[in-house]
């Protein structure tokens, strides 16, 4: 099976390095996608290690020891200091609006992609590259093997491949193939459950399930108002 990373809460950091990637280096084309997306990978990422867990439907603090991972420690903090179990949908909802820049910020910081600014019209834009291609295409190629049911694909890369379906991202990474077709052939499922327990299963569903609907959500709302 392949070594898993040497951080465990790499998860957000990851689903946000692939989908810079597959998006060519412009995220902020599908900021709600990628908004909720790593705020659930953040949640699941500390569900999985322990720290956090879902019971009866909403987040429950389980351990806010710091991890010395910024992004990651305000997510501990906002669950550990809540005074109420709030349904996993309301965090995803809440964790949002940080959770996208907290992520890329550490992935800037931490040299695992580049930073391009320019100007357009007196408009910033901002673009973004992985800075290892070679590390980018790996954990492409894992993340296709994970949908089509092939194994062994490590715990880490089952997750961001579940994400990627969750928030609707899943059809970037498979150019060529039309959504209809891609949603036949995906077997997700299968490489999910080999490679967790039952519990870590349930976890990963219930939020992965939140996220999907934060997002139609949020999208619907946009094609009402707009």
């Amino acid at each position: 099976m392949p070594t898993p990373p040497r951080d465990p809460f790499a998860l957000p950091g990851l689903y946000l390095l692939l989908c810079t990637g597959i998006l060519d280096g412009n995220p902020g084309s599908r900021r709600i996608e990628l908004d909720i997306g790593v705020a659930g990978a953040l949640l699941t990422s500390l569900c999985v290690q322990g720290r956090l867990r879902v019971h009866h439907g909403g987040i429950a603090a389980v351990d806010t020891c710091p991890t010395g991972l910024a992004h990651v420690d305000r997510v501990l903090d906002r669950v550990g200091s809540s005074a109420r179990v709030a349904g996993v949908g309301r965090w995803v909802e809440n964790l949002a609006f940080h959770a996208y820049g907290d992520t890329l910020g550490h992935l800037v910081r931490s040299g695992t992609v580049d930073r391009t600014v320019r100007r357009s019209f007196g408009i910033r834009l901002e673009a973004y590259a992985p800075k290892r291609p070679a590390q980018y295409e790996r954990l492409l190629a894992d993340v296709r093997l994970a949908f089509f049911g092939y194994a062994p694909v490590s715990r880490t890369v089952t997750q961001v491949a579940a994400l990627l379906r969750a928030t609707g991202l899943h059809h970037v990474a498979f150019p060529g193939i039309p959504r209809r077709r891609l949603a036949d052939w995906t077997a997700l499922d299968g490489p999910l459950a080999e490679v967790h327990g039952a519990a870590e299963l349930a976890s990963i569903k219930t939020i992965t399930g939140a996220v999907a609907e934060a997002v139609s959500g949020r999208l619907d709302t946009l094609r009402f108002c707009g």
